[in-house]
């Protein structure tokens, strides 16, 4: 191949149908880049891409390189704003210095001083030792005659307790023995007033009680005599008027029955009517709930879809159509049996459930362009009208075709819609022939395709779809997977939510009905009601009465038994306060000889009193004593106390002084590095004033300067090496961008200037072809807005199809189908001019060209044909094009098939003449047959067009 200089992805050589969109579609960028591998050399791609490279590496490192030089100067500039604070902090360590070393001085002087303090310390401790020694000899003395004087104390102490004991509980025992007899004796006469008290409010009860009970007695027989002068407690007379209001209240309450039971029945069918009525309002809302998920269904996925279904609601939009316009039948069609929801959405295209159809002919064309205006939106509409006296039609199948495959189900019977969108789907898709299953009808696929005509079946999770060639007649089969359902997911039906509502008024009808009923029943059934309830009352009167009487008569007996007994219950009184005054005389009697005992108890209790009061004189004295010598021993016993604390504190202060100079001493060492004073601390010769004035003085020129933390210092030493890197590395990448910049150079003049000439001579030869087609075109290199962009250099071109037009860019969407397509044959022609091939073949180009556009190509491409060294083409083409000038070298085979071809007098408008033998004509019928199983029916074969040298 190489070497016959054959090129299979070369679109100058080998151009087919589908490259030619392709290439029609292609940028300015990517046409450059095929049009360097078409024609140019290998070199001149490779340097484009080299040039790209290059130019990417060059702004990177011009990216890298403005980097590095932005923190060049960041780091400069701010190691500049350091280098005041680096010598402040220097100045500092200069002054730290000299502060140590002034505090040094000034800690041994004061480890001398502490010295001298310590040896004063040490003498007034000694002096508080001796005194404390001379106080404790006279301490001894003293308390020896304290504990003396205070055994003899307690001597007397307790004999005067002994004393003190035992009047005191005399005394307590006879006042407790007075008190004792005087309590009783007067509970004693308390109790005899109580009782004799107590027997005269009793008594005088007795008489109010009685009192009352006889007034009551002479009510109670009044009032049975005014009952029996009215004559109303003769027991027949009550029984007779009882039984005749009885029969009355029975036979209101046979009534009451009645009208209660009518009542009830009602009631029950007017419950059972609203329940009825609920359940069906229940079921309208659930049908409008599944429309109002369709409709969301139509906004997610068919936008457009439902912004038309939303514009046409409007009745000034519905009134500029002729007749009515249908809603998409995606609202209005569903299945009985979800489980074959996929079937259905599977069988009717989704682009006829979402379309919407028009009763009038010029309502088509009326909603495409009002959507189109409106919302710049495109929708499906379909012309139709649903034939008089269409009826949904039956199964096509038998019961026992159904069984014998396996068949459960026929998609007519599933489906529910009203007839209008019904009698669409029947014609279109034929739901009465499509009969569907469970997972057994994947094992008898091949049964049902050899033995029946169905052209589809479907089963639980696949559809099978049968096509029979037209030329051998064989049979050939697809299978595909059912998807989830995502329209036909609920159930509903348009006539069941017609029915529904009706029954839902009638139903409301009925009960208004039975209401007024039970309205009216219930004024009679009120009357009923009052009726019994004032026999109730006359019955109750007269038991009232009869009950009465008899409770009076039986109460009279009672009370006059209870006067009877009140009677017997009288006491004599005066005996009863005679007893009680003897009791109480001899009670207070027994007092009185209890209190002439206590006075003789109290004279003994005396006289040991008097011993009493001696006791406590000579007790008194010896105190005195005691409390003279124990203020000698106190105070002397405080002046040791008070020796020993100023002891304590003057060794703690020794000791203190003893470690104060120790610590000096240590501080000092530690702050001069030196184990003794320096010489002019030792002689004297500097004192603390002065070292505390230069130390003062020293503090305030520290203060002044900024203190500055250690790390800036160490920040300044590493921004120093990183300015060191910096700078290293900047040189390197200038003289790496010098090389770069040097290489771009070289090789953009070594592919701009050739390209620019391919480019140039490619435009002679386009501009040249849409010349002899009487119109205009130019091909240019555009190089962008940065001319070292080199991935921005492309090859555009621009076009007139028409005098009065200007020259256009080629795009999409400004020039035609057929307009592109003749712009890229002629540029592939214009490329095939500058390129060496052996031959080059062309497939149906001119697919999409008009007529007239047509014909000039092939006048164009024959003319070129006809040139002297000039490559042979092959030209693939369905048709045979009239009024063009086909030269003598130019030859054309015909590929000619199908059962019912007769080749014995073809020929052309030109007397070319056609024949073909039984033998080939029997190969291209079977070739035919085959790619007719394997893809799609196809009626025109193209023609083939030798254009030779």
């Amino acid at each position: 191949m190489v070497s016959l200089n054959i090129q299979l992805d070369n679109l100058c050589q080998f151009l087919p149908q589908d490259r030619v969109q392709e290439f029609a579609r292609m940028d300015s960028v990517s046409l450059l880049k095929c049009t360097e591998m078409a024609i140019g050399s290998d070199d001149l791609s490779q340097k484009h891409e080299e040039l790209i490279s290059l130019n990417s590496s060059i702004k990177k490192l011009e990216y890298t390189l403005s980097n590095i030089g932005e923190s060049l100067r960041t780091e400069q500039q701010q190691n500049q704003r350091l280098q005041t604070d680096v010598q402040t902090f220097k100045e500092r360590q200069e002054l730290n210095d000299k502060i140590n070393s002034l505090k040094g001085k000034k800690i041994w002087i004061l480890y001398q001083n502490s010295l001298t303090d310590f040896n004063v310390l040490k003498e007034q401790e000694n002096k508080l030792l001796k005194n404390k020694h001379e106080e404790e000899k006279v301490v001894a003395p003293l308390k020896k005659a304290v504990d003396r004087l205070e055994a003899s104390l307690g001597k007397y102490k307790d004999q005067a307790s002994k004393l003190r004991s035992s009047i005191v509980s005399k005394t307590s025992l006879i006042a407790k023995k007075y008190t004792s007899d005087r309590e009783n004796a007067d509970t004693a006469c308390n109790e005899i007033a109580i009782e004799i008290e107590a027997n005269q409010r009793i008594e005088q009860e007795r008489l109010t009680r009685l009192q009352q009970l006889e007034n009551r007695i002479r009510a109670a027989e009044s009032e049975l005599e005014e009952c029996r002068r009215e004559q109303t407690i003769d027991p027949d007379v009550v029984q007779q008027e009882i039984a005749s209001l009885n029969r009355k209240k029975t036979e209101v309450n046979r009534q009451i029955v009645e009208t209660n039971l009518l009542d009830e029945q009602d009631t029950a069918s007017r419950a059972e009517l609203l329940r009825r009525i609920e359940n069906s309002n229940n079921e309208l809302k659930r049908m409008e709930v599944m429309r109002v998920a369709r409709l969301k269904f139509l906004e997610r996925f068919f936008p457009d879809v439902f912004k038309t279904l939303r514009f046409f609601e409007k009745d000034e939009n519905k009134a500029k159509l002729k007749g009515k316009l249908w809603e998409p039948p995606i609202l209005h069609v569903f299945v009985d049996d979800l489980k074959y929801g996929s079937v259905a959405e599977k069988h009717i295209r989704a682009s006829d459930l979402t379309a919407f159809y028009c009763e009038h002919k010029d309502d088509v064309y009326t909603v495409s362009d009002l959507v189109a205006k409106e919302f710049k939106a495109r929708v499906s509409v379909i012309h139709h009208v649903c034939p008089h006296g269409f009826r949904k039609p039956k199964s096509s199948f038998s019961k026992e075709f159904m069984q014998k495959y396996h068949f459960e189900k026929v998609l007519i019977d599933l489906i529910q819609a009203p007839d209008y969108y019904m009698s669409y789907l029947v014609p279109t898709f034929k739901p009465e022939n499509v009969p569907m299953g469970g997972a057994s009808l994947d094992q008898l696929m091949d049964k049902i395709m050899d033995e029946t005509d169905l052209k589809a079946f479907y089963s639980e999770e696949y559809a099978y779809f049968i096509k029979t060639s037209s030329y051998s007649g064989s049979k050939f089969s697809t299978c595909t997977h059912l998807n989830t359902p995502r329209i036909f997911t609920n159930k509903i039906n348009e006539n069941e939510q017609n029915k529904l509502k009706d029954a839902v008024v009638h139903a409301e009808a009925d009960v208004k009905k039975f209401e007024a009923a039970i309205q009216l029943r219930s004024a009679g059934l009120r009357k009923l009601e009052d009726e019994k309830a004032s026999i109730d009352t006359q019955i109750r009167e007269i038991r009232s009465k009869a009950d009465h009487y008899s409770k009076l008569e039986s109460r009279v007996k009672a009370m006059n038994q209870q006067a009877r007994n009140l009677e017997a219950e009288k006491k004599d009184l005066g005996e009863l306060v005679n007893r009680a005054a003897q009791r109480s005389c001899a009670r207070r009697m027994t007092q009185l000889e209890s209190v002439e005992a206590g006075e003789k108890s109290m004279a003994v209790v005396g006289y040991e009193g008097l011993n009493q009061y001696i006791v406590k004189k000579q007790l008194s004295t010896l105190q005195s004593k005691i409390i003279t010598k124990q203020n000698q021993y106190e105070e002397a016993k405080t002046n040791i106390v008070a020796l020993t604390s100023k002891l304590k504190e003057a060794g703690a202060q020794v000791k203190a002084a003893a470690e104060q100079s120790a610590k000096y001493k240590s501080d000092a060492m530690e702050q001069t590095k030196q184990d003794s004073p320096p010489e002019d601390v030792r002689l004297g010769t500097v004192s603390e004033e002065a070292l505390e004035r230069d130390l003062s003085l020293a503090k305030v020129r520290l203060e002044f300067l900024a203190e500055i933390h250690p790390d800036v210092i160490r920040k300044y030493q590493e921004r120093c090496g990183k300015i060191d890197e910096l700078e290293s590395a900047k040189g390197m990448r200038e003289n790496e961008l010098e090389q770069l910049t040097h290489n771009l150079a070289e090789t953009k003049a070594q592919w701009l200037a050739p390209l620019s000439d391919l480019v140039e001579r490619i435009n002679e030869n386009f501009a040249g072809f849409f010349a002899n087609m009487q119109c205009a075109g130019r091909v240019y290199l555009d190089q962008g807005t940065d001319e070292n962009d080199f991935s921005k250099y492309g090859i555009k071109i621009k076009v007139k199809f028409r005098a009065a037009e200007q020259l256009t860019e080629l795009s999409g969407w400004k020039q035609s189908g057929g307009e592109r397509a003749i712009t890229t044959a002629l540029y592939v022609l214009a490329l095939q001019e500058l390129t060496t091939v052996p031959f080059r073949v062309i497939d149906e180009i001119n697919q999409g060209m008009d007529a007239k556009n047509e014909a000039r190509f092939f006048n164009l491409l024959c003319s070129l044909a006809e040139g002297e060294n000039t490559p042979q083409y092959f030209l693939l083409t369905p048709k045979m094009l009239p009024d063009v000038h086909y030269p003598d070298n130019v030859e054309f085979h015909f590929i000619l098939s199908g059962p019912h071809v007769n080749l014995q007098n073809f020929t052309d408008s030109q007397g070319l003449a056609f024949s073909a033998d039984e033998e080939s004509h029997d190969d291209v019928d079977e070739s035919s047959s085959s790619t007719e199983e394997s893809s799609e029916e196809e009626d025109d074969e193209p023609e083939q067009v030798d254009l030779s040298d």
